[in-house]
């Protein structure tokens, strides 16, 4: 029995994070709530991943001290199961901006097919990868998406925000 429902589990995963190898760079970047983007393949593990996330506790109180109501977040996403971006740090993400009171209204979410399709920040945001993380403070814009195992996503966006 156990088989049989593995089997059936691993089917759904790989028939939801299946690539369609033709991309429509015509189609404009999707902005999405951050409950659409959790319908989306390749997101389908976003809870459990937010809930066993880590916080690192020593930025998130210094997040919300040096964060203003002109900061803003761009995430641009794409459904995609294989990336750790998509899977991992995206929800890492969301949960440090619940946890350090980001305000949501300052938040931007979009699904995007390729880096190639257009979206409404490319007059100051460049795209080369999918998905990337970007914070706006100051006029000037972080890419917040590269984290390492001494670098957390709350000290990337702390230090994109300090003044």
């Amino acid at each position: 029995m156990k088989l049989i429902l593995l089997t059936i589990i691993a089917a759904i995963l790989l028939t939801s994070c299946s690539e369609d190898k033709s991309v429509n760079t015509d189609k404009e970047a999707v902005k999405l709530t951050l409950e659409n983007v959790k319908t989306y393949p390749g997101f389908i593990e976003f809870e459990s991943t937010y809930s066993l996330y880590d916080l690192d506790n020593n930025y998130i109180d210094s997040i919300n001290s040096v964060i203003t109501a002109e900061d803003k977040v761009y995430i641009y996403l794409k459904p995609d199961c294989s990336c750790t971006a998509s899977y991992k740090t995206f929800p890492s993400l969301i949960k440090t901006i619940d946890s350090s009171g980001i305000s949501y209204d300052n938040v931007n979410i979009y699904m995007m097919e390729s880096e190639q399709n257009p979206y409404p920040e490319s007059d100051f945001i460049e795209i080369n990868d999918l998905p990337r993380f970007y914070i706006m403070s100051g006029g000037l814009v972080t890419d917040i998406t590269e984290t390492s195992d001494t670098i957390t996503i709350e000290k990337n966006i702390y230090n994109a925000i300090k003044k």
